[in-house]
């Protein structure tokens, strides 16, 4: 009978060895498939990134306007600009209503954005298609434009010099 005893007991620690093996096997199942899903997220976001790359940053158009900024000033005051090859800017557009340069960076196809810096000769923010009046001063050296279709920020980097970002929205009607 006490071998029947130790039999059942024997059992059953067998039983719950395996039942912990079992669990250890579940969790280390889950734990694998967290990480790849985070993996594959994190893959996604990574080619997204590469296919729509997001609009510079004012860090970085910043940068290009420090490494380029006298032969800028030299060209706008010469005539030159439209002619000029600046690294980092896609394009230069001259606008009469307003006398500023502007100096696109790059643009994201994605969330149809651009952003670039613009020189205004007045000193005095600007906003693309004419509507200065309507820019909203949000904080220091900061100021805002925003209507249905078109949002528009920008902020003073030095004397004469503007960051600018811009968006648009677009209705399916």
């Amino acid at each position: 009978m006490e071998n029947k005893d130790e039999t059942s007991i024997q059992k059953n620690e067998h039983e719950k060895s395996i039942k912990k093996k079992r669990r250890g096997c579940l969790a280390d199942t889950l734990l694998a498939l967290v990480i790849g899903i985070v993996f594959l997220f994190s893959s996604c976001a990574v080619i997204l990134n590469y296919m729509f790359p997001p609009a510079p940053s004012k860090w970085k158009v910043e940068k290009i306007l420090n490494n380029n900024k006298d032969d800028i000033l030299t060209a706008i005051k010469d005539g030159s600009i439209q002619y000029s090859k600046i690294d980092g800017v896609t394009d230069i557009s001259e606008y009469d209503f307003n006398s500023a340069v502007v100096f696109f960076c790059g643009s994201s196809d994605f969330e149809d954005a651009n952003s670039g810096f613009y020189y205004s000769e007045e000193d005095k923010p600007e906003v693309r298609f004419g509507y200065p009046d309507k820019l909203e001063e949000t904080g220091y050296n900061c100021w805002e434009y925003d209507n249905d279709d078109y949002s528009y920020k920008t902020k003073k980097i030095c004397d004469n010099f503007y960051y600018f970002y811009e968006s648009f929205r677009y209705d399916d009607d």
